[in-house]
């Protein structure tokens, strides 16, 4: 009895219509596909721009780090090399006042290239060094000289006079001057930027209790109680406050790095210069 088509084995060779839909891919299934792509390209893109982010961030914080650290330094290592005597303590700080109140942002130190010309007087202005912000680019930290001046220091207390001096040195055009940072957080009010940068020192005994003749010299706040009859041990401390940015020229307190550092140095003063 002759078969049927129907009862032949199959050849194991799919025919033309079902080799079709298997290999073709529909207008939707490509859609799907761009889709996915496109999601996967964003979040690889996305996560390339935080992680790039993220690495000159802390490497701009580290390096602002670093720039502070140095900056504190050298303002230690400066601060623990001056000159002092009964007239002037081997530092001060010099305010800028203004409608808001005054900003502590000068550090004046007596530190001469050799021996000072009156060691038992005030300094001149060529030994002195100065550290402020630029005032016409206040993210920069200024060191700043001027060893061509001949001129006598101001007294210790005339605040008036020290802050015409400042104004001098700073206006001086045979001024030498280091950049220690072009990173300094700067900050507007009464329509002036200023950069983020603060000193402040402590003196025992004070200038005011050492100019009073109606304190005793036993009187006086001696630190430790470090004194005799004819002389006695000034204590004086330095603080410094900066904050940095993480990008140069980022004028925002994002990213800010806020830097501290003090110093101290002690004195002999003398009962007879009193």
């Amino acid at each position: 009895m002759p078969k049927s088509d129907a009862d032949k084995p199959p050849t194991g060779r799919p025919s033309a219509t079902g080799l079709t839909r298997r290999k073709a891919i529909t207008l939707l299934e490509i859609l799907i596909a761009v889709g996915i792509s496109a999601m996967i390209v964003t979040a690889t893109a996305a996560l390339v721009k935080t992680s790039e982010d993220a690495f000159e961030e802390n490497s701009g914080q580290a390096h602002a780090l670093q720039a502070g650290r140095v900056c504190l330094e050298r303002i230690r290592r400066l601060f623990s090399e001056s000159y002092a005597n009964e007239l002037f303590p081997g530092a001060r700080v010099v305010g800028d006042v203004g409608p808001s109140g005054t900003f502590p942002e000068c550090l004046v130190l007596w530190h001469p290239e050799g021996e000072p010309l009156e060691p038992d007087g005030l300094p001149r202005v060529g030994e002195l060094v100065f550290f402020y912000p630029n005032p016409s680019q206040p993210d920069e930290v200024l060191e700043v000289t001027a060893r061509h001046r001949s001129e006598t220091a101001p007294a210790y207390e005339d605040a008036s006079a020290w802050r015409t001096l400042v104004t001098t040195v700073k206006a001086d055009g045979l001024r030498k001057t280091v950049t220690w940072s072009d990173r300094l957080r700067t900050f507007e009010i009464d329509g002036i930027r200023r950069g983020a940068l603060r000193f402040a020192i402590r003196l025992r005994p004070t200038s005011a209790e050492w100019n009073d003749p109606a304190i005793s010299w036993q009187a006086l706040a001696w630190p430790q109680g470090l004194w005799s009859p004819q002389t006695g041990v000034r204590h004086v401390r330095l603080a410094v406050e900066l904050q940095l940015q993480a990008r140069a020229g980022d004028a925002s307190a994002t990213g800010a790095v806020p830097l501290f550092g003090s110093a101290a140095r002690m004195y002999v003063l003398r009962a007879d210069r009193r």
